[in-house]
């Protein structure tokens, strides 16, 4: 194994050992996506002006994005809102309103009964 390889590995086990959030990269994001606030989780009504490839994964239902510069911004997004490069566990959302039956939704909330 190449000492960069050994590097970069251990630098992915300290950063995860650490508990500090980890960047994800973003191959796309969902339409019609909410974006929020990452002070507050409030719903905010303007989108990012930079076009968004990276976020950090907050492992509370929210994903923080990062600038261009890779640096954290105050725009969240749910979880469920991006398409990833790997998946991201998603803990239950308990009062989401979705179309009665269909396959895209099976399952979601019913943990909250």
């Amino acid at each position: 194994m190449s000492s960069l390889a050994v590097v970069t590995l251990n630098a992915l086990l300290l950063t995860a050992a650490s508990g500090s959030p980890q960047e994800i990269k973003i191959e796309k994001i969902r339409p019609n996506v909410t974006w929020y606030s990452c002070e507050s989780y409030q719903k905010r009504n303007d989108a990012p002006t930079w076009n968004v490839q990276w976020a950090q994964d907050l492992q509370n239902g929210f994903l923080k994005l990062l600038d261009e510069n890779r640096k954290p911004s105050t725009y969240c997004v749910k979880d469920f809102a991006v398409i990833t490069e790997r998946k991201i566990p998603v803990e239950k959302e308990c009062g989401t309103v979705v179309a009665k039956g269909t396959a895209a939704t099976r399952g979601l909330g019913k943990e909250c009964k």
